[in-house]
């Protein structure tokens, strides 16, 4: 698999899997994010090796708190 195609499965990977759910709200608990991602995975056709590509991933809040993502970085 190229690296144009691992990639952009590498990076919504982490996102996944650091973006918890939103807890029951129950009283007394404190506000947090919830980030939801709609499309999990996108596979590039054949590139020619050093040409640019992109593809945007929507990263939705459905929680009660700021959603930050911090350090984001590609493998």
């Amino acid at each position: 698999m190229t690296l144009y195609r691992l990639l952009p499965r590498l990076v919504l990977g982490l996102l996944v899997l650091s973006a918890a759910p939103a807890p029951a709200a129950r009283a007394g608990a404190q506000p947090s994010p919830a980030a939801v991602v709609e499309t999990t995975a996108f596979e590039f056709e054949p590139v020619v090796d050093g040409a640019a590509v992109r593809h945007e991933f929507t990263i939705a809040n459905r929680g009660d708190a700021p959603l930050r993502l911090l350090k984001v970085r590609t493998g």
